[in-house]
């Protein structure tokens, strides 16, 4: 007898039937919550070139109509005088950051910033698809309960049927049909419970890929084989999402230490302009436009240093803070590498013990067979009671029952590591 078989259920075709894997990479691309780390990260992006822009030369225009009435200075002269004046004046101003080292590392802080984003996207990939495995295995266990029990009332109801007749014939008391009536009504009772929670399970596997309808079915192979490789862990353990997430945001409070240094430097800017201008004076004949326009150029140029001198000592304590937090996030990185590895190796130790004990099981198919044919030879024979035969195909059921468990507690293990640990 084999017990490595494919479970599948309510089947409709096979376009509509979602193996684990093809599950999970559903989950980890239409999931809100990766969407959601998408969007952040296009934010990220924005922000990054914006503060690009800090770099490039700023170019400011000014034009500007005035009248003027009374005594005012005579912009050709410069002397004061009582006229009515119209007055049109033109500039263009340049703007240019030559050296902040502040704007550096905020730019800097971005790109952290945005690496920071994608290693959170991996880890709440990794948190939906290690809640998803384990409720898809349980599941296929539920339904390898609801099996059993279908079995189960199969054989009660051929007892039942057996004692019914030996009652009829006078062999057996009334009380004994009541009896087995009401332990058919309980497996019935059992297996309408089992029924409701897979169909709760199913209904939460759905809501964990956000489809709205049953319009798929999950499908199992109990006889693909895993290929684990254990002995690379540690060297691949540096890859984990949360360790990479630790080790980033050191690097964003060393980049913070270094923006803080960075507001005593100074800060350059280069200012180039040009500016004409046009008047028009009501008491004298003014020249024309285009020969003022051209007559009253004047250009500048310029450099604008900024330098904090003092600040208190709040840019110290804000140092202060940032060195702690680093050394902090070592003892957190420390941990919490412990942490992971100790997470592999009690899933390699479950993985390499299930295997052992089902490979036990299997030994004994043989003699679990040999007995259950047995059985059945002796009830034909009149050696032992139906309810004795019965209650040897139940135990042969669990027996077989008990098998499958062994299997998917083994490949659950064994896809936690596939899809969670090996980096």
């Amino acid at each position: 007898m084999s017990f490595l078989f494919l479970l599948t259920f309510n089947l409709v075709n096979a376009q509509n039937s979602w193996d684990l894997e093809k599950s999970l990479n559903y989950l980890e691309t239409i999931h809100n919550s990766v969407k959601i780390q998408n969007q952040e990260e296009k934010i990220i992006q924005q922000r990054l070139q914006s503060q690009k822009q800090n770099w490039i030369p700023r170019i400011d225009g000014s034009a500007s109509h005035t009248y003027t009435f009374g005594n005012n200075i005579n912009p050709i002269t410069n002397l004061r005088e009582s006229q009515n004046n119209l007055f049109n004046n033109f500039g263009l101003n340049i703007q240019s950051n030559l050296f902040d080292f502040e704007t550096f590392k905020r730019i800097k802080s971005l790109k952290i910033e945005q690496d920071l984003v994608k290693i959170e996207t991996q880890k709440i990939q990794y948190e939906l698809k290690q809640k998803f495995i384990l409720d898809f295995f349980q599941y296929f266990l539920s339904q390898s309960e609801l099996n059993l029990c279908e079995k189960q009332i199969q054989n009660a109801q051929i007892e039942t049927n057996w004692i019914n007749d030996e009652v009829k014939i006078g062999t057996r008391a009334k009380s004994d049909e009541y009896q087995w009536s009401l332990y058919l009504e309980d497996l019935e009772i059992q297996k309408i419970a089992l029924q409701n929670t897979i169909k709760n399970q199913k209904e939460e596997l759905l809501y964990q890929l956000q489809i709205q309808e049953d319009s798929i079915d999950f499908i199992y192979d109990i006889k693909q084989e895993l290929l684990l490789d254990f002995n690379t862990t540690k060297l691949k353990v540096v890859n984990a999402p949360e360790l990479k997430r630790i080790q980033l945001e050191n690097v964003q409070h060393s980049n913070e230490i270094k923006r803080l240094n960075s507001i005593f430097l100074p800060k350059i800017a280069l200012n180039t302009g040009w500016n004409t201008f046009y008047a028009s004076l009501s008491n004298q004949n003014n020249t024309n436009f285009s020969l003022q326009w051209i007559n009253n150029q004047s250009y500048y140029v310029g450099f604008q240093m900024n330098v904090t001198l003092f600040s208190g000592r709040t840019i110290h304590h804000e140092k202060q803070i940032q060195k702690y937090i680093i050394e902090q996030n070592q003892l957190k990185h420390s941990q919490k590498e412990i942490d992971i590895l100790r997470n592999i190796e009690r899933i390699k130790q479950n993985y390499e013990q299930q295997l052992i004990l089902l490979d036990k099981l299997k030994q004994r198919e043989i003699v679990e067979n040999k007995v259950n044919k047995n059985s059945k030879n002796k009830l034909q024979a009149g050696m032992i009671s139906i309810s004795e035969h019965i209650a040897r195909m139940n135990l042969f059921e669990k027996w077989n029952n008990k098998v499958l468990m062994y299997q998917y507690n083994i490949h659950l293990q064994g896809n936690l590591y596939k899809y969670l640990f090996d980096f």
